[in-house]
């Protein structure tokens, strides 16, 4: 019993190795400031962090450093549209094997979004003035400008 244990463990430590990325150290920094709940630190730590992914060509560590800094800051801010709509701002400069996930992680959001304020949504009137702001209109409004950003910014 004690010899599969050791192998495994022995396993482990090596596929651990095998995986491990340049970045490790900077991870566990945004790790510790999350454990101790400055999430301000983390967010700071995460900018660079994702940079150098997206540079090295990581591109899934650099959507994972740029998703969790998001849900940092939409957890930080009392206004979720603010992380909402800072992803949806950061994602046509994002590179483009990041964007599929960072569209899903967006249209995630305004769906939770949507959902928790429909109430508040399904009152507004429509609104004839040709405005940006999705966020001030109606329910089509809203979920036509949503799908415009999820799905619309380019092909990938």
């Amino acid at each position: 019993m004690s010899r599969k244990l050791v192998f495994l463990l022995l396993c482990a430590s090596t596929s651990a190795l095998l995986h491990a990325t340049p970045r490790d150290a900077e991870w566990q920094q945004v790790a510790q400031a999350i454990h101790n709940d400055q999430p301000k630190t983390a967010i700071g730590l995460l900018k660079p962090l994702e940079s150098a992914a997206f540079t090295a060509g990581a591109w899934g560590e650099g959507a994972k450093a740029m998703a969790m800094r998001f849900s940092l800051e939409r957890k930080t801010n009392s206004d979720a549209l603010l992380a909402i709509t800072g992803l949806a701002d950061e994602i046509p400069g994002a590179p483009i094997a990041a964007r599929p996930v960072l569209r899903l992680l967006y249209a995630r959001w305004l769906a939770a979004y949507y959902d928790h304020h429909r109430w508040w949504v399904a009152e507004r009137t429509p609104t004839a003035a040709a405005n940006d702001e999705m966020w001030t209109g109606d329910a089509p409004r809203l979920l036509q400008a949503a799908n415009v950003i999820a799905g619309g910014m380019d092909a990938v």
